[in-house]
């Protein structure tokens, strides 16, 4: 069980109310995402999210080592690249399983995007970009 389990299976205090919305003091639900989507497919009026990466809205200020994968991903290949200076890059393959459309992001392009909707204690917001 990974950390964020980990912490949901501490027997910490109910984050639902009685019709199972969470409650303001739900801490799990404090983030920002960004969800990439095919824009070829929405074209012809289909939403197919090929990503989507998130951060939890804690801190003061957005920190890129908090990046996570919001999700499996499943149409989304990890790529790394060896930088000339040494250092390894990551780059995100997307293709689309309806029009096989092939979207290439660089990590750095991520968190980028996180970066310009990150607000501090933000809960659940969610914003698609279209590629």
């Amino acid at each position: 069980m990974g950390a964020r389990g980990s912490r949901i299976a501490s027997g910490k205090s109910a984050r639902r109310n009685a019709e199972g919305r969470s409650l303001p003091s739900d801490e799990f639900m404090r983030f920002v995402c960004v969800e990439f989507t095919c824009r070829p497919c929405e074209k012809r009026g289909v939403t197919t999210v090929l990503g989507a990466w998130a951060v939890e809205t804690h801190q003061a200020e957005f920190e890129a080592d908090q990046v996570f994968a919001k999700g499996e991903n499943r149409y989304v290949t990890l790529q790394e690249l060896p930088d000339g200076s040494g250092r390894v890059r990551q780059r995100f393959v997307m293709t689309c399983p309806r029009c096989r459309h092939r979207v290439e992001l660089r990590a750095e392009k991520v968190d980028e995007a996180l970066r310009a909707v990150y607000v501090v204690g933000a809960r659940a917001t969610t914003h698609r970009i279209s590629r």
